[in-house]
């Protein structure tokens, strides 16, 4: 039997010191791992990572609580889609539980950032034709109405969810996989 991790983070800054090892451990016990990006730089390192190992994968994008920090620059994005191992674009979406903000209006604003970067990324995922890694916190519903309202081209994946049994229904009804 084959086992993926379809969400680990080993090119982020806190795996710096092990990561190569746990790759090494988790291939020889017969895993593929596919490491979502946060932002473009953790982005560039999951590309650089997977491609020094085989059934090692990267995905690209910038995660809605970076959205604040950090411009979503499509082309960039992009031009890491050409890279073979590249096989996701996120992890995108929505995320109310970790928006700081000091007014409803600014939290507000910024959750209306976010939904503008998930089309971002929902656009690029189709034009490159790569699975859609999604990250939902405290938005399910408005995650659905995107979904529902545009519709998916591509193949998609909520991961860590933490939704109700409805929720979960309707991401699998609209072809998306449930982590």
């Amino acid at each position: 039997m084959t086992l993926t991790d379809s969400h680990c983070h080993l090119q982020f800054e806190k795996f710096a010191a092990d990561a190569h090892d746990v790759i090494r451990r988790s291939l020889d016990a017969g895993m593929t791992l596919i490491m979502p990006s946060s932002q473009l730089e953790t982005s560039r390192q999951a590309v650089k990572l997977a491609n020094e190992f085989d059934r090692v994968y990267a995905g690209v994008g910038l995660q809605p609580i970076h959205v604040v920090d950090e411009k979503f620059d499509r082309s960039r994005y992009e031009e890491l889609t050409k890279d073979e191992k590249v096989v996701g674009i996120g992890e995108t979406g929505l995320d109310r539980f970790r928006i700081i903000a000091e007014t409803e209006a600014e939290e507000q604003e910024i959750f209306e950032k976010q939904k503008a970067v998930f089309f971002q990324h929902l656009d690029l995922a189709e034009a490159v034709q790569k699975t859609v890694i999604m990250h939902c916190r405290d938005a399910y519903d408005e995650l659905l109405e995107i979904i529902e309202r545009r519709g998916l081209r591509v193949p998609s994946v909520i991961h860590c969810f933490m939704g109700n049994r409805e929720q979960a229904r309707r991401f699998v009804q609209l072809g998306s996989s449930v982590g």
